[in-house]
């Protein structure tokens, strides 16, 4: 076990039975709590993730992650963390914690075992193989309240986009859009392609409250 240096939060990297590669996502929130303030608050959510391979399934969107929701034990598990993840789990209150090392990552902002079952509960996700191409989306949002993005005060940002863009990539885009409205994800600011083909990764901060929805969209 060992942290992912992919993405900006908590990510542990499992191996599983013949070497199995797959990415643990934690539970930071109770599954009916409200998130505040703007669409792409807080950390990620791991129900998301699940709900959203369900999802993409359904819409017949072939590249999205197998997502699974499973428990692990942290104490159980601190044997097989390689030297840098034991240092950022530490004991609290006679639990087993991390922190992890990433770019949000900090030493008083911990996940736990559940005092109850013993167990930290979170989204298994297999990593997709293959080469994965990461490109800065064209409607990547400012992240300013004030400041507003090009695709957000041009009218023929579209019309130029069409000519930049991969045919194939562009249609992919249009699906991920109508994913992220579906799921209220106002977070996508990359997006990542195999072979050409836009994958639907990062679906944790999907299920906002209705405020949020209407604040970020």
């Amino acid at each position: 076990m060992k942290n992912s240096r992919r993405g900006t939060q908590l990510k542990l990297v499992l191996e599983l039975t013949n070497s199995q590669l797959v990415l643990f996502k934690p539970s930071w929130y109770s599954r009916d709590e409200i998130m505040n303030g703007s669409v792409y608050s807080g950390k990620d959510r791991h129900n998301s993730e699940i709900v959203s391979f369900h999802l993409a399934a359904i819409l017949n969107l072939r590249y999205t992650p197998i997502v699974a929701g499973r428990r692990i034990s942290l104490r159980d598990s601190l044997k097989y963390a390689d030297a840098e993840l034991q240092q950022t789990m530490p004991v609290v209150n006679n639990l087993q914690c991390v922190y992890g090392v990433c770019h949000f990552c900090k030493s008083d902002e911990i996940v736990c075992d559940d005092q109850q079952n013993g167990t930290l509960e979170g989204a298994v996700l297999f990593t997709i193989p293959g080469k994965i191409i990461k490109y800065r989306s064209p409607w990547q949002r400012t992240y300013k309240e004030q400041l507003k993005a090009e695709w957000e005060k041009n009218d023929n940002y579209c019309a130029l986009i069409s000519k930049k863009l991969n045919f194939d990539v562009l249609l992919d885009l249009i699906d991920a859009a109508i994913f992220d409205f579906l799921i209220q994800n106002g977070d996508r600011h990359h997006y990542e392609t195999r072979e050409n083909r836009v994958l639907l990764l990062d679906n944790g901060k999907g299920f906002v409250s209705d405020a949020q929805l209407g604040r970020g969209y």
